[in-house]
């Protein structure tokens, strides 16, 4: 019973035929429309053409409500390449310009661009895993069901200071705290609201010390004091931090991310909306998922040794995408693109992160592993 489900996800990807895991497999996670040969790059809104605007207005936000592109759109298609943004200045999709990495060549993975340069690396998993596998381990409705009901830790939290309240700040202070599940499986906490009263618990480990004796959260260890406002819209940097997947805590190198600021006229509190967040992970930290994953789905870990691991591994490692430690050809970083909302939040208390003991037999954890190498 306990390999039920995996030997499910073979007998599913066997039947499928000798389909390379690339190509049709992924047809519907492609750009919903042709794009021309030269594209306008996604990138986030610049910074205004002001200095000094000064301010003491401060906002406290969590992300919500997360779209990697893994679900339907309206046109009934799905379409991951349209979130994110263009992270390593190149448009590959139609007759675009050539990758500047490809994934390693064991995998015949070539994943596209979106139209404007997009890259999403994990929402291209996300949106094939039902076609290939036969049911979701991982989908952004999933995640938000399971985010309201305080089940899973949002992606993150951001403090912003210093900010004018104005249309235009050319120079903001933001935090970024790493959250913890609200209310997790098995321990008390609290249903989350959403309307800036929630105390959300964040990592000890990712603050720079306690609180005030006046109440006020420390700083984060991730800060950008370079970011800015340009019409409402925030646009902030962040160097390696971890951040969680259903839970499950992998490192990302380097994201970006650009959210419209709202002011609610009746409760005078700020939210977010229509946010974009991009990021790079290492194609190694991803296939590190792979037995969490497969446990947080269907309660059946997946290691090295299981029969179907290489065709997993496979599925995983070709939508490789970036550099992160190579100058190679091949790619050894996997891109991640969300659009998201977000809501007030109060910093609430510091505590321990929360660990997942392993599932595999040590020598057998996918953690373990890695892309550069095909499976045994």
């Amino acid at each position: 019973m306990r390999l039920g489900v995996v030997l499910g996800v073979v007998l599913v990807l066997v039947l499928g035929g000798c389909e390379q895991l690339i190509g049709a497999d992924f047809d519907e996670a492609r750009p919903s429309r042709e794009v021309e040969s030269t594209c306008e790059s996604a990138a986030p809104t610049e910074a205004p053409d002001i200095s000094n605007a000064g301010g003491d207005v401060e906002l406290t936000l969590v992300i919500h409500r997360v779209d990697f592109g893994d679900g339907a759109n309206k046109m009934g298609v799905r379409d991951p390449t349209s979130k994110g943004f263009d992270l390593d200045s190149t448009c590959t999709a139609g007759d675009g310009d050539p990758p500047r990495c490809l994934p390693p060549a064991w995998t015949d993975g070539n994943p596209l661009d979106g139209q404007r340069g997009e890259d999403n690396g994990v929402g291209l998993l996300l949106a094939s895993q039902e076609k290939l596998f036969g049911l979701h381990l991982i989908s952004s409705e999933l995640l938000n069901t399971r985010l309201e009901q305080g089940l899973d830790a949002p992606i993150g939290i951001m403090r912003v200071r210093g900010y004018s309240g104005l249309a235009d700040d050319d120079q903001v202070d933001v935090d970024w705290y790493v959250p913890l599940a609200a209310n997790p499986e098995g321990m008390s906490g609290f249903d989350p609201l959403f309307d800036g009263t929630d105390e959300w618990p964040v990592r000890a480990d990712r603050v720079t010390g306690d609180f005030s004796a006046t109440g006020e959260p420390p700083d984060a260890v991730l800060r950008d004091t370079n970011a800015y406002v340009s019409k409402f819209r925030l646009v902030a940097r962040f160097g390696e931090t971890p951040m969680p997947l259903a839970n499950i805590y992998f490192e990302v190198r380097s994201f970006v991310l650009a959210v419209d600021l709202l002011r609610d006229q009746v409760t005078r509190r700020w939210g977010g909306s229509n946010g974009t967040l991009a990021a790079v992970a290492s194609a190694d930290a991803i296939l590190g998922l792979v037995p969490q994953a497969a446990f947080f789905s269907s309660g059946v870990g997946v290691c090295t040794t299981d029969q179907n691991y290489a065709l997993i591994k496979k599925f995983v490692c070709q939508v490789a995408d970036m550099r992160v430690d190579s100058d190679g050809p091949e790619c050894d970083g996997t891109s991640l693109g969300l659009s998201f909302e977000a809501a007030p939040v109060i910093v609430g208390p510091l505590l321990p992160p929360s660990t997942i003991a392993p599932f595999c037999a040590p020598g057998s954890d996918p953690v373990e592993d890695t892309c550069s190498a095909p499976p045994h």
